[in-house]
């Protein structure tokens, strides 16, 4: 923590506040406010990148990001960027052509300035640093709007009554995926599939449940469930789970997967895909 020691001050002894000084004290500001950032981000297992924009309150666009004619309105608030803590001041208007909704780091300065330095040069110096939002060609700000991150926990909950298969090649559960914020921000998830299976037609089958990343080609967890074991085609629901616990990167699309072990009829019931931010 950078602070100035007053303690050597007397009445007789005075301590020249230098352009150094308050640079100290400035540092050790965004130092404080970067440590408590940092910190919170790390108790919630997300990773920052350099560059990211995390909205820490605020920032709601209750309209659009994009589309020519939509109207969108973002909410006052304040963003975390590179070390740094900004403000962030309500904005509203309708999108013209091909634009987006941007978030551009933008310097004014106080009303006052410009300051007479002592050798009478004048000087823009009380510096006013927030993150300006507008509607501009993407990539043209600082960061798309669409592109901010958030410190909220996300999760998501998708359900699937019933679906049949006879392949033995793995195939999506209609519903049941969920795609990881596309913000820059890596972070940790606890993903759980799970169901019942039953064989309609078959003897000596069953059902094998994937937790699959569609994204990196890779699967996260699987199961089997077997069936029939006495030749019976008349089964029970047996239930399955699924589970994993890791770290995903950003705009991850996440999928349920169901085959059949030996090519017979499987129907996988009640089925739920749960994504949750750890």
């Amino acid at each position: 923590m950078k602070k100035i020691n007053t303690s050597n001050v007397t009445s007789t002894s005075r301590q020249p506040f230098l352009g150094r000084s308050i640079t100290h004290m400035t540092e050790g500001i965004t130092e404080n406010d970067d440590s408590i950032i940092q910190g919170i981000l790390s108790g919630m297992n997300i990773s920052y990148t350099s560059n990211d924009v995390i909205i820490l309150y605020g920032c709601v666009n209750s309209g659009s990001n994009s589309g020519a004619g939509n109207p969108y309105t973002v909410s006052a608030g304040a963003v975390y960027y590179n070390g740094e803590v900004y403000q962030v001041d309500a904005a509203s208007g309708v999108i013209s052509g091909s634009n987006v909704v941007i978030g551009t780091l933008t310097t004014t300065y106080q009303t006052g300035d410009p300051v007479t330095m002592t050798d009478g040069a004048t000087k823009n110096v009380h510096q006013i640093r927030k993150f300006v939002i507008s509607q501009g060609t993407s990539g043209t700000g600082t960061k798309d709007f669409s592109d901010f991150g958030t410190i909220k926990r996300q999760y998501s909950l998708t359900t699937n009554a019933t679906q049949n298969t006879t392949s033995s090649t793995f195939q999506d559960v209609t519903g049941l995926t969920y795609t990881t914020p596309d913000d820059g921000l890596t972070r940790l998830w606890l993903i759980i599939f799970k169901g019942y299976s039953t064989c309609t037609s078959s003897v000596g089958d069953g059902q094998g449940c994937q937790i699959y990343n569609s994204t990196a080609a890779s699967v996260l967890d699987s199961v089997e469930v077997f069936q029939d074991e006495t030749a019976n085609t008349l089964d029970q629901r047996i239930p399955f789970t699924c589970v994993y616990i890791g770290l995903l990167s950003p705009n991850v699309q996440i999928k349920a997967r169901f085959n059949s072990l030996a090519g017979g009829g499987v129907n996988t019931v009640q089925n739920k895909l749960i994504c949750v931010q750890l």
